[in-house]
């Protein structure tokens, strides 16, 4: 999937540059969001190493929530890096069609937004 990842980091390079969709803090929250979700996969997968000793688990779906609130890219980064929950069928098949609509939902929003600035310079 990193034709999707490389679709996802330009619709949000060109969203973070278009006229009046840009705000400073939009890529700082942003950045402070990835950052945490690479933060809880890690924590979660120091726990799944230490089972033994009955270490308390991250919910997947609050793994799923902030691959969501985060884009989906920095969570598949996090989940290769860590080789964490790459196996399990029961978080990926949500993960994926997830970061598929969030992708599909951004490519949307760039269309209608270069639409109207197509129609505003006519």
């Amino acid at each position: 999937m990193p034709i999707m990842m490389l679709v996802a980091l330009i619709c949000f390079c060109l969203f973070g540059t278009c006229g009046y969709l840009y705000h400073p803090y939009i890529a700082i929250v942003w950045l402070v969001l990835n950052m945490l979700t690479g933060l809880i996969f890690f924590i979660d997968k120091r726990a799944a190493k230490m089972h033994k000793q009955q270490k308390r688990r991250v919910r997947e779906r609050t793994l799923l929530l902030f691959s969501v609130l985060a884009c989906w890219p920095a969570a598949y980064w996090a989940m290769q890096s860590l080789r964490h929950k790459t196996q399990k069928r029961a978080f990926l098949i949500p993960f994926w069609f997830l970061a598929a609509f969030q992708t599909l939902a951004v490519l949307y929003l760039l269309y209608v937004y270069l639409q109207a600035a197509t129609f505003a310079v006519t």
